[in-house]
Formats: structure tokens, C-alpha cells, sequence
């Protein structure tokens, strides 16, 4: 008799002090996403070095969710090995919270991928959430407007960091808010993301690798308003989303890419990781002007060539740079979305290559045979053209500036 109260009192205090989470993020309330999520986490752990594992397999026996679960299968081994496990139950505790404050809008595979993610980019795992919230978002998160909780968001961000070009590592929230005060545009997308998901606005790291018509290259973050995707620029004009200082050139942009997890059917995933899904979000910034290519991959026979390695490159720092790095199919066909601006497509299997320029133009639809010959390709001399696009900035109210 008293081993069963003593059961029920730990269950109401377990309740008390971590809630109780949607049925979509238990695992009766959705078996197929646990048992899914639960493997990969146990397969994650067992990459660890010995004894680093088992706290946090106290922690999944403890939290039998879908939340716990996905927080330990979608960090990588190395930020797990690093991190303190307490650091861990503390994010969870935090999401829980947020749960019972705003409730769950979204699909769990969304709000996983977009509001219960722990890191941002490549900075280690840090307890940010209540940390924030004590530092000024709990009033933030009061505010019921989701656009409204962007631009509160949005101008604490702004008062935490002074933008500024550094050589380290990327910082970790903390580190931002507590010791630099100072970051690059990285830092100022970790910073980002990492307030709006506290505040449960959900957010992802965008960035474009390569600058297609000028040397280098950008981060900054995306929020999730009215049911879409908008850039933020990273605080910058930040009352209105969409508007930043590159928004007058994203027609000369050849892809944006933005990280997830858990990507949906609408999304176009180019790459699926172990942890993280490269999603290509330039329908998002360049709405109806988007242009989709389409290429086939062909021997010097006409005949399609699977699993070709093709680059999406530009010019940048003197040469051609790659974006990304795609496969044909079976059938040698590979699909994408992308702006205006020039680019090239550099191809290679088995020692045979080709290089296709794809020249800017206004056309919904492009196809592109690309023919893989063993011979040096043939110098080329052109002039590469970068289309711009109209936008009107609006000025935020005076109160807001």
C-alpha cells in the first residue's frame, strides 16, 4: 500500500513539476513519429564515449516522449558529448512550460523542428530559454499579436548584440547575451532564432553560402507568420518582415537555403542530413519570379547518367564557388528552384565532367542538358548578368525607430 502511494505522490509531483505534453507529443498519441524519433536517439547515443551515454538514457526513461526524444536525436554526438544532460532536462522543462502557456498551433514534426530545436547553427547546446525569460522576454512572450511578439522580439535582440566582425567560433546565445555582447550575422541569426523559438514563434537559420553578384556571402534568420516563411534580415528595419538591406536584390540571387529537421511535403528538401534537412527557401523571397530548372545528365552517347555530382556555382572571390552539391536520379534528372541571376552548373561522374552556364532571364521554366565528356573543358569568356527587382521600404512608426 505504500509503495503504490508513494508511486501516485511521485507521479503528481513528476506532473506538477513538467506538466503534461499534447497528445500529439506522447507515445500513444502518436506512436509512428515515437517509435521513429526513439530509435534515432538511442542509435545517437550509442556514438558517445563510454559512461557519457547512460544519463541521458535515464533521461529518455524518465521523459518516454516524443519531446525528449526528438531533443537527443536531432543534436549531433559531438554537441551531446559536450553538453551537461542537466542542460538538456532544463530545455525540456522549458518547452513543456511553453506548451502550457501557448499551446501547440502547429504539427508536431513543426514544432519540433522549428520551436523545441536546441541549437541554431554549429554553437553548442546552452539553456537559453529561461535565461532569456528572465532577462526580459516573459513580457514578450505575454504579447498575443504573433507579428506584434516578432517585433518585441526583434528590438530585444537588437539591445543584446552589437554587430561586429569576428574570427572565433559561433557563440552560443548565452555567450552573446552574457560575455561578447558582439557577434557577426551568424551570431546575430543564433541570437534570433534562438528569442523567437523561447517565445514560440517559429524560426530557422537561412543564409545564402555564396553571394551571386558580389564577394561573399550572408545568415540571417526566418520567422513563421501567417502561415509562411518570412526573412528577417536579422533586426535590422525589423518592424516589418521582408525588408532588409538585401530585399532590392533577390533577384540576383541564385538559391537561399534554410535549415530544418523534420521537413514537411511542402517543403523542397535538396539534402537530408543525419541532423539537419537543407530546405531551398527562394520561392519564399522571390515569389512569382522563381524559376525552376530542370537538367538531365547525358554521356557523350545521349545516354542519362545517374548519381552525377552537379554544382550549383557563381563567381565570388575570383572564382566559382558552389552553393550546393546535388545528385541526378536514376534517370539522370535533377529539379530545383532559383532566382534570376546567372549561374553555373558544374557536373562530374567516373572522371567525365561539363560545365553549363545558365543565363538570367525572366522564364518560369529552364532546361539544361548537361553533356559529361572526358576532355578539358574549353576556356570561356562571358559576362555575367544579375537582374535586380523593385521593392518599396517602408518606414517603421516613429514610436518603434
Amino acid at each position: 500500500m505504500r509503495k503504490i502511494l508513494l508511486s501516485l505522490m511521485l507521479l503528481v509531483l513528476f506532473a506538477l513539476l513538467f506538466g503534461e505534453l499534447p497528445q500529439e507529443l506522447q507515445k500513444s498519441g502518436n506512436p509512428k513519429l515515437y517509435a521513429g524519433l526513439s530509435e534515432k536517439a538511442g542509435q545517437n547515443l550509442k556514438q558517445l564515449p563510454r559512461k557519457l551515454p547512460q544519463p541521458y538514457r535515464e533521461l529518455l526513461k524518465d521523459h518516454d516522449d516524443i519531446l525528449m526524444a526528438y531533443l537527443l536525436a536531432y543534436e549531433a554526438d559531438s554537441k551531446l558529448a559536450e553538453t551537461d544532460p542537466k542542460i538538456v532536462l532544463e530545455n525540456y522543462s522549458e518547452i513543456v512550460k511553453l506548451l502550457e502557456q501557448k499551446g501547440m498551433d502547429y504539427s508536431a514534426e513543426f514544432f519540433l523542428s522549428y520551436i523545441a530545436r536546441q541549437s541554431v547553427s554549429d554553437e553548442r547546446i546552452s539553456p537559453y530559454r529561461k535565461a532569456m525569460l528572465e532577462d526580459g522576454l516573459d513580457t514578450v512572450l505575454e504579447i498575443a499579436d504573433p507579428l506584434e511578439r516578432y517585433r518585441a522580439t526583434a528590438s530585444w535582440c537588437v539591445e543584446k548584440l552589437l554587430f561586429m566582425q569576428t574570427s572565433g567560433r559561433d557563440q552560443s546565445p548565452l555567450d552573446i547575451t552574457r560575455k561578447s555582447l558582439t557577434g557577426r550575422c551568424e551570431e546575430m541569426q543564433i541570437l534570433f532564432v534562438a528569442a523567437a523559438r523561447t517565445v514560440g514563434l517559429p524560426s530557422r537559420p537561412a543564409s545564402t553560402p555564396w553571394w551571386a553578384h558580389m564577394d561573399n556571402n550572408h545568415a540571417w534568420a526566418e520567422v513563421f507568420l501567417d502561415d509562411e516563411w518570412h526573412y528577417t534580415g536579422d533586426m535590422d528595419a525589423a518592424y516589418f518582415p521582408d525588408q532588409t538591406w538585401f530585399s532590392g536584390m533577390i533577384d540576383k540571387t541564385v538559391l537561399i537555403l534554410a535549415e530544418g529537421s523534420l521537413a514537411s511535403a511542402e517543403d523542397e528538401v535538396l539534402i537530408r542530413g543525419k541532423y539537419d534537412t537543407i530546405i531551398n527557401s527562394t520561392p519564399n523571397y522571390a515569389k512569382g519570379r522563381t524559376r525552376r530548372v530542370e537538367i538531365i545528365c547525358v554521356d557523350e552517347e545521349a545516354k542519362p547518367l545517374a548519381d552525377v555530382q552537379v554544382g550549383v556555382m557563381v563567381y565570388n572571390w575570383g572564382a566559382l564557388r558552389p552553393i550546393i552539391y546535388l545528385k541526378s536520379d536514376a534517370k539522370g534528372r535533377l529539379g530545383f528552384s532559383a532566382g534570376s541571376g546567372d549561374f553555373y552548373l558544374s557536373g562530374y561522374k567516373d572522371g567525365k565532367h561539363a560545365l553549363s552556364l545558365v543565363k538570367a532571364s525572366e522564364q518560369k521554366k529552364v532546361a539544361v542538358e548537361m553533356v559529361l565528356l572526358e576532355q578539358d573543358l574549353k576556356p570561356i569568356d562571358v559576362v555575367l548578368n544579375y537582374p535586380g527587382n523593385e521593392m518599396e521600404w517602408r518606414e517603421a512608426p516613429g514610436e518603434y525607430r
